[in-house]
């Protein structure tokens, strides 16, 4: 199976305003230095790269598999939609490359979404004309917070956003290079899932 691949990012988890208060400037010079904060930020812990392992920030994401099996297990979760569009026209669902080479949608009608995974429904088959190349089964989801972002992680954002504004070098000693990282790292950690990745 090959890595998810995100094809819509989220929103930003953390806009401009809300660091400009949390950082307490006014100057507008500064806004493309702090938006690149919050982006960084918001991808150490987000999505494929982050370390919670789990998407914060509602995104599109395709996984793709080489065979249908009785449950295709997503890597990015929360998964929350598998119906619908996304962007212009590309729809979300479950689709197989066929023997001749062609994209082909599965029948939304045969399968759900359950939990971290795509299950068969009662008495259904997946398709069978599947193509032997690798990764000829795709699944195209949405995942992360439906709602708004839960507060702690938004704060672990702008904690960092704020520690890196303030300390641009590398290497920072003194009681907040060890203060700050715990700070963030306990706000993150009731949201994380398994297995773990170090900070």
């Amino acid at each position: 199976m090959a890595r998810p691949k995100i094809i819509e990012a989220a929103d930003p988890v953390v806009t401009w305003d809300e660091a400009r208060l949390h950082l307490r400037i006014d100057a507008a010079d500064e806004q493309p230095y702090v938006e690149l904060l919050i982006a960084a930020a918001t991808s150490h812990i987000d999505g494929l790269t982050g370390v919670l392992n789990r998407a914060v920030g509602l995104q599109t994401v395709e996984e793709r598999f080489d065979a249908f099996d009785d449950r295709l297990t997503l890597e990015l979760g929360p998964a929350v939609a598998i119906a619908g569009t996304y962007g212009a026209s590309l729809p979300l669902g479950v689709f197989h490359v066929d023997e001749a080479g062609d994209e082909q949608a599965v029948d939304d009608e045969i399968y759900a979404l359950d939990g971290d995974g795509v299950v068969l429904r009662d008495g259904a088959a997946w398709p069978t004309d599947v193509s032997a190349d690798p990764g000829a089964v795709i699944v195209r989801y949405q995942a992360g917070e439906e709602g708004d972002v839960p507060a702690a992680l938004r704060h672990a954002i702008l904690l960092l956003v704020a520690h890196w504004y303030a300390n641009r070098e590398a290497v920072v000693t003194g009681t907040i290079a060890t203060a700050l990282p715990f700070s963030v790292e306990a706000l993150l950690k009731p949201y994380r899932a398994w297995p773990e990745k170090v900070c």
